[in-house]
């Protein structure tokens, strides 16, 4: 669909942004290096900006039809959102909260076109992206200490600032997971990608990418599956043995945070959560239009956001919130649309992608991630592919059917 120079630019970040991420950090973590790149994803997402924007104008003025309208709805917001960090910053707003805004600026912009001009059917990048995704697995296992991979407490650094959070190795672990699974019709070489990729997460502590997988991998095998009804069966034996087997759970991996969630009431993370939520719905009601820009920064930090998609609200007002809403509902409806239409048969692995990522990204931004996660900026860049893809058949169909016609006549003849 895309020209191959395109393509290998987006594979080539793809690479590097995720399992690159977590491999620097990895290294950064266990003292094999220093903090060269800063926090990494940043800067490799600046270097690659020049060739990835320059590859979607190339794109994109070659054909129109790779640049549907949901790219200028997608690239508009950028621009609002653009707005309202440079009035604040003019206002004097916090200045970590602005910087944390323009970055999430260029990093939407960089994995937004990554994932739509990426082409996870090639045999290369899925052999790369699946032997990375084993690295990252040995590296989480050989890490972990007593159940837990989370070099930022268990790291010998005497500034820890530089390194990843476990949300950031998790969230860098799924879409390298998400994409590899997609695209792999083979069901034991499946199954082998979700015994890594399961336990890895959990062993991660990043409860929300753990739910997210758990979420993508019944989604994957519901629309693959001949049937459905084993998926079920699997999913309620899995369930059962972790309700048997818990106590031994909690001796074996006593410092796992994600077996925490069966126990909200003492879970810090939770009580801290909701604590920011309340704050940041007072604020939402002293300012129901326009929002109040990086309030949360003067009560904590610049991280003490709302962490679900009314954190959008409170940085960008109504109009901002409800422009991502939109953005994220309306793919949803139109890929639900054509999951209505369409048989088992005819679901193809894209269709199976881009329904996952934005099933879960929306799944999670009602629940776990503000509005700047980079997740959102994959599901929408993936949607972009897909309707490209599918606009790019409809033209191959139309120009196929008078030679089927030709064809069909002398035999009925």
């Amino acid at each position: 669909m895309f020209s191959s120079v395109s393509r290998s630019m987006a594979h080539l970040a793809f690479l590097a942004l995720f399992p690159g991420f977590f491999f620097y950090h990895s290294a950064l973590g266990t003292g094999m290096i220093g903090p060269v790149l800063g926090g990494y994803f940043s800067w490799i997402a600046l270097a690659f900006a020049p060739f990835l924007i320059g590859g979607y104008l190339f794109e994109v003025t070659r054909g129109l039809r790779y640049l549907p309208r949901f790219d200028i709805f997608f690239f508009l917001f950028l621009l609002y959102f653009l707005f309202i960090v440079a009035f604040n910053m003019a206002a004097g707003a916090d200045q970590d909260v602005v910087k944390d805004h323009l970055l999430a600026i260029l990093q939407f912009a960089v994995v937004f076109i990554v994932f739509k001009m990426a082409d996870f059917r090639s045999g290369i990048v899925r052999w790369a992206a699946f032997g990375s995704l084993v690295a990252m697995t040995v590296l989480v296992f050989y890490l972990s200490v007593d159940g837990m991979f989370y070099l930022k407490q268990d790291s010998a650094l005497s500034n820890t600032e530089s390194l990843a959070s476990y949300q950031g190795f998790a969230r860098s672990y799924f879409l390298t997971a998400l994409a590899v699974a997609a695209f792999t019709n083979s069901i034991p070489l499946r199954m082998l990608i979700y015994a890594l990729c399961i336990p890895a997460l959990f062993m991660n502590g990043a409860r929300s990418e753990l739910i997210a997988l758990t979420v993508t991998v019944f989604l994957i095998e519901v629309f693959y599956a001949r049937y459905r009804w084993v998926i079920l069966v699997f999913a309620g034996v899995a369930i059962a043995l972790c309700v048997v087997y818990f106590d031994n759970l909690i001796a074996i991996l006593p410092n796992n945070r994600t077996l925490e969630m069966l126990d909200l009431s003492a879970d810090a993370s939770w009580q801290a959560r909701n604590s920011l939520l309340l704050n940041g719905l007072r604020t939402i009601a002293d300012h129901p239009l326009l929002g109040d820009y990086g309030s949360y920064a003067v009560l904590g930090g610049s991280g003490d956001y709302i962490h679900n998609i009314f954190s959008a609200w409170v940085d960008l007002g109504l109009p901002g919130f409800l422009y991502l809403a939109c953005l994220m509902l309306l793919p949803m409806y139109l890929v639900c649309t054509d999951l209505a239409i369409q048989n088992r048969q005819g679901r193809s692995n894209e269709f199976v992608l881009t329904f996952a990522l934005l099933f879960v990204t929306i799944l999670l931004l009602l629940t776990a991630k503000n509005f700047t996660d980079v997740l959102i900026a994959a599901a929408l860049g993936r949607y972009s592919h897909y309707c490209c893809s599918r606009s790019g058949s409809q033209v191959m169909t139309s120009r196929e059917r008078p030679h089927e016609q030709r064809a069909i006549v002398p035999l009925s003849a």
